[in-house]
């Protein structure tokens, strides 16, 4: 549930609160994509924004109240597509 928090005190009204909000999840992002700058570089760029928008949107359909069994089969399809990509990374990088 950190990340809702997160993605949710990113809208709140309080500045100070939205402050820390945004520092937290840049953090995040940052570490996604320098970790994707190393092993899938030409894409790096388009898999941290699939990530970042998967992510808040799942944050924002638990916060809405879908089940869990609904979020869990979304990430999974989510979990195959990243790990389709990042295969396709590691296949061009060795031919």
């Amino acid at each position: 549930m950190c990340g809702c928090l997160i993605t949710e005190g990113m809208r709140a009204d309080d500045p100070t609160a939205r402050a820390m909000a945004e520092k937290l999840s840049n953090a995040g992002i940052q570490a996604i994509g320098n970790y994707l700058d190393q092993v899938c570089p030409d894409a790096a760029q388009a898999l941290t924004d699939y990530l970042l928008i998967t992510l808040r949107g799942l944050s924002a359909a638990a916060c809405s109240g879908m089940s869990r069994k609904r979020l869990l089969a979304v990430a999974q399809i989510a979990a195959k597509a990243i790990s389709g990509e990042l295969e396709a990374c590691v296949t061009a990088a060795v031919v």
